[in-house]
């Protein structure tokens, strides 16, 4: 098949290489929408994980139907070399890493996700690296190349559009809610990202070193969550008057959410670690509710009775 492609005029090699990637994006939303419909599964990492490994089955597939399977055997100039190359970016992750921890030394909250929890979240993260490499390097970018020839304009072009592509799949976000601006700052960042693992992986022929750098990448920046629960399945936090015939009276009303929210007020989450039972007001039938915290370190924990 992939001779029939490479004899195709360039604008429908593009094409293709985009179709490739639709596909990818479809079938992640469609398996993660079913398991999550089908079942009560609420961590978003245990979802995400299900879906990863349906589309991993596509991403080999579709890697082996056009030929590149070849790709993850090659090893290019070894792994030490290729991490050398891929050095500033190792050295990115790091610094990510320990970023996270020191804003999570700070914050006040101990708060850590179960060892099945951080495995998930670890296996998550290799997942997704792992086939947004096949696709987009492994697949997209080995067809551009191929294509476009062996020049330095020809490679320059194929990692370019690849890179274009790959930050235009961040685009769809939108539908699970993130802002349209977020969402195309994501997009550039992503295209960014993108010219770097293409460079990396065109400097050292070793595409395990994109994967691997892939998923530190993204492991880092999303410990927050991964390994210390902040951000998922939390409560939304929604300011209102204080019952004044309480002392114990609620500053916020919790509704609790099943999406992911990244920004959480510091102030009011510290409140909530540290007092044990709530009153609260409910606007809309005046009903009053109590708040119990099942533990301290972990705010999405409470029991909420209806008085």
């Amino acid at each position: 098949m992939k001779n029939k492609i490479l004899g195709l005029p360039k604008a429908a090699v593009i094409v293709i290489g985009i179709v490739i990637t639709a596909l990818f994006l479809v079938l992640m939303n469609l398996v993660g929408g079913v398991v999550a419909h089908l079942t009560s599964i609420a961590d978003s990492y245990t979802l995400q994980l299900i879906a990863e490994i349906g589309v991993a089955i596509y991403a080999i597939g579709m890697l082996f139907l056009m030929g590149y399977q070849q790709s993850l055997k090659k090893t290019g100039v070894g792994f030490l070399r290729g991490f050398y190359i891929g050095g500033f970016m190792v050295g990115y992750c790091v610094y990510v890493a320990v970023a996270q921890l020191f804003l999570q030394s700070v914050s006040g909250s101990d708060g850590v996700r179960s060892a099945g929890g951080i495995m998930i979240y670890i296996l998550t993260m290799f997942l997704v690296g792992m086939n947004e490499e096949v696709i987009m390097r492994g697949i997209v970018l080995n067809l551009f190349a191929d294509r476009f020839s062996n020049t330095r304009r020809g490679v320059l072009a194929a990692i370019i559009l690849s890179s274009v592509i790959f930050g235009a799949a961040h685009i769809p976000n939108v539908l699970s809610g993130v802002p349209l601006s977020s969402a195309l700052i994501q997009a550039l960042q992503a295209t960014l990202l993108g010219v770097l693992f293409a460079a990396i992986y065109l400097r050292s022929g070793n595409l395990w070193i994109c994967i691997i750098i892939h998923a530190l990448v993204d492991f880092g920046g999303l410990m927050a969550s991964g390994i210390f629960g902040n951000g998922e399945n939390k409560l939304k936090l929604i300011i209102i008057n204080e019952l004044p015939t309480s002392d114990k009276a609620a500053y916020s009303y919790m509704q609790p959410e099943y999406v992911e929210i990244k920004s959480v007020i510091d102030d009011i989450n510290k409140i909530i670690v540290g007092v044990h039972v709530y009153y609260m007001d409910v606007s809309e039938d005046s009903d009053y509710y109590r708040v119990e915290s099942i533990s301290k370190s972990d705010i999405s924990r409470i029991q909420i009775y209806r008085l």
